[in-house]
């Protein structure tokens, strides 16, 4: 390994390494597990777009939001579906009583 990589290049390098030979490294550092969550959202004005529902979910991991749309006019239908990851500490609850403040169903 050369004297002048860095801590991550050397990391790196010794992956590299052992999956080339059939060995491992390093340990896989125990993750916690992630909770990412579905929710169908009905009752979005027509002018609603995917970046609109993103701000009204107000958790800070939003992994997807698409807003349905007819394919004629080009306006929303009302309805839209979110993905979100939850942080430790946040809950469903939590996203859907944001989202009933602003008269959506979900």
């Amino acid at each position: 390994m050369p004297a002048y990589a860095t801590p991550s290049q050397a990391l790196k390098m010794m992956d590299l390494a052992s999956s080339l030979f059939g060995q491992t490294a390093r340990a896989a550092s125990p993750s916690k597990p992630e909770k990412v969550v579905d929710l169908v959202i009905h009752g979005l004005p027509e002018n609603a777009n995917a970046e609109d529902l993103r701000r009204l979910a107000s958790v800070k991991h939003v992994v997807d939001a698409t807003v349905e749309e007819d394919s004629i006019k080009h306006v929303c239908t009302g309805a839209g579906k979110l993905r979100v990851r939850l942080n430790e500490g946040e809950d469903i609850e939590h996203i859907k009583n944001e989202l009933a403040k602003v008269g959506l169903d979900v």
